[in-house]
């Protein structure tokens, strides 16, 4: 067993995709055009914003990089290792921090080797210092089966939002052949991570990829999944996305520059709690099921396609906000819900089924029913109505005398999984 969360029965796990045609839809009252082909999504804007600008500024309250030797000022992070550890291996992890900073283009990085640890004093975001303390050099692996929430037994967890368990097979590839990793934001198509592969060590870098067939595969950083992603035939300069969440592209673009073994253990800072939502800027996808009696209603009919919550009937809910007052917080699961003129609450659903199913109220059975939800498995308490759908997550309303969990929502295979494939510009 490799979970007790929700277990996908699909043997190559959450085999994720996205119709073109369901994707592909025109915002007129907004001035922009979303144009989307299966796994490529491309924005067009009529505005002539540039979709492709590079974003390596700050994030979540991180910090700029620079080409030049750091200020007075600039923040020292200690990557912490385990008490009595000898100098010389504390020495030789301080030498190859030094060398995944520059890897990642943290030029201005001055790295020392401390009693108690690596000191550095350098213009790294979070996810550059945590991936620099990483102990094992990143791999990449095919994902065998997937399950949704946290591993309870054998399996790799994801990090970010969405909770998953994976069961992987073996490493196909390290990441040596990767350089460049970059993350680049198409205004309000997301996020996208870019990449160059050695043509010295291309054909190889291909080949190992190949041996994990079509299924989805994984990037795994010290044993945790830090993105999945389709499977795809690289190209020299190649990207992942866009849609990705920025948290997402952010972890995996440093956890690629990762590709030695550290002597030591090393105490990685904590990553940053993401925002919500932002305007024009991040476009997000979670999958929405209702179960009512034992049984999954269809996916909510489309609704709100004029605004940046809203469903095109395919089972999820859209986040790209197009004005403050559907951004960040105020992107909740009752928004979507208002919008198709449906409502949840902790002990009542009137959704797209037309009834209305109050807690103690019976099913058809005659048993007395429970309006309950979870997020990935987990049960959540309180109004599911407050929520604020992350990049995705399942998330599942229920109504039902049954007390066991509902298992994963059908709605999960309409989640897109960006494949690797060669950059465009």
């Amino acid at each position: 067993m490799v979970s007790r969360g929700w277990q996908n029965a699909d043997a190559v796990g959450l085999t994720l995709h996205v119709a073109g045609s369901i994707w592909a839809r025109r915002h007129a009252s907004q001035r922009r055009t979303v144009l989307a082909a299966v796994g490529v999504l491309v924005l067009v804007s009529a505005c002539g914003s540039d979709n492709n600008s590079s974003t390596h500024g700050p994030l979540f309250g991180g910090r700029s990089n620079s080409s030049g030797p750091p200020a007075a000022s600039a923040p020292t992070e200690l990557l912490k290792a385990p008490p009595g550890t000898d100098h010389a291996a504390i020495t030789a992890a301080a030498d190859i921090v030094r060398a995944r900073l520059s890897r990642m283009g943290v030029t201005d990085a001055i790295v020392t080797a401390q009693a108690d640890g690596v000191d550095v004093r350098s213009s790294a975001d979070p996810y550059q210092l945590h991936a620099a303390a990483q102990q094992h050099a990143t791999t990449i692996a095919a994902i065998t089966s997937t399950a949704v929430g946290p591993c309870n037994g054998p399996g790799a967890g994801s990090t970010g939002a969405a909770v998953r368990c994976y069961v992987l097979g073996p490493t196909l590839t390290g990441v040596t052949p990767v350089s460049n990793p970059a993350v680049q934001a198409a205004s309000g198509a997301g996020w996208k991570l870019t990449v160059a592969i050695d043509p010295t060590e291309y054909k190889a870098f291909r080949a190992g990829l190949a041996g994990g067939g079509t299924g989805p595969l994984a990037l795994v950083a010290d044993g945790s999944v830090v993105l999945a992603f389709g499977s795809g035939v690289p190209a020299v300069q190649s990207a992942i996305g866009p849609p990705l969440a920025e948290d997402q592209a952010r972890q995996a673009a440093a956890a690629l520059a990762v590709d030695a073994e550290l002597p030591v253990a090393l105490a990685p800072p904590a990553l940053p709690t993401p925002p919500g939502a932002r305007v024009d800027l991040d476009f997000w996808t979670a999958a929405v099921g209702v179960k009512i009696c034992g049984a999954w209603l269809a996916n909510a009919p489309a609704s709100g396609l004029d605004t940046g919550v809203h469903s095109h009937g395919d089972g999820l809910v859209y986040i790209h906000p197009f004005n403050q007052g559907e951004a960040g917080d105020k992107a909740t699961l009752g928004l979507f819900l208002k919008r198709g003129g449906w409502h949840a609450s902790a002990d009542q659903l009137s959704l797209w089924d037309g009834d209305e199913h109050r807690s103690g109220t019976t099913c058809p059975n005659g048993q007395t029913a429970q309006v309950r939800w979870w997020v990935d498995g987990a049960e959540q308490q309180g109004d599911p109505s407050t929520f604020t759908p992350r990049n995705g997550q399942a998330i599942v309303l229920s109504f039902d005398s049954d007390i066991a969990p509902p298992g994963p929502p059908p709605q999960m295979s309409g989640l897109y999984l960006p494949p690797l494939g060669a950059a465009t510009t």
